[in-house]
């Protein structure tokens, strides 16, 4: 007897390869809409910021001048990172600075005053408590034949602090006394206001 067979099932290709594209479409749609935030999370890009670096090597305490910085877009950014060129006018470095580093509220300071006529001098400092970068300090002068000292600055601002020494900002004929003091072999005393 014959019997009549059954073809096989038998589906076009065509039709399976527009279903498989219409549902990575639709998947695709919904995972870029944010329905699978983690996964559309990783496809946003990071967006660049603006930040302010320097154009050379910078020295500690050093005043940034106009020629010594550019803004740069960078992808990681120091969170603090300085980002126009107007915050970093009248500032100073606190620690050396490598050329194309960011300027960070970590690394520069601002200062308080027109740099013109102001000096900085580094005196050796020992006591326990180190002046705060901004402090303002009385700077005594004192030989080992005076039985007082002298007054050589009661408005020296600290810029910085070392270990043993500290960076002050005097102005310039203040700075001149002081490096007198210095170079004679006399003492330079620090003392910070409570």
């Amino acid at each position: 007897m014959f019997r009549l067979r059954r073809p096989p099932l038998f589906v076009p290709i065509g039709f399976v390869a527009t279903a498989l594209c219409a549902a990575l479409l639709a998947a695709g749609i919904v995972w870029t809409s944010g329905s699978w935030p983690v996964l559309s999370a990783r496809l946003r890009p990071t967006p660049m910021r603006q930040i302010v670096t320097t154009t050379r090597d910078l020295p500690a305490y050093t005043l940034i001048k106009a020629s010594d910085i550019i803004t740069a877009s960078l992808l990681q950014a120091p969170a603090n990172a300085l980002t126009q060129t107007t915050a970093a006018s009248l500032t100073i470095t606190v620690a050396p600075i490598a050329r194309g580093s960011a300027l960070t509220a970590d690394n520069v300071r601002h200062v308080p005053f027109s740099p013109n006529g102001y000096g900085l001098i580094t005196v050796a400092f020992s006591a326990t408590l180190q002046p705060r970068i901004g402090e303002r300090v009385t700077l005594l002068g004192l030989t080992a034949t005076e039985i007082s000292p002298t007054l050589v600055s009661a408005q020296a601002l600290a810029l910085g602090a070392h270990s043993d020494k500290v960076v002050l900002a005097l102005p310039w004929n203040e700075a001149l006394q002081a490096a007198a003091y210095l170079s004679l072999g006399r003492s330079l005393i620090v003392v910070r206001r409570l």
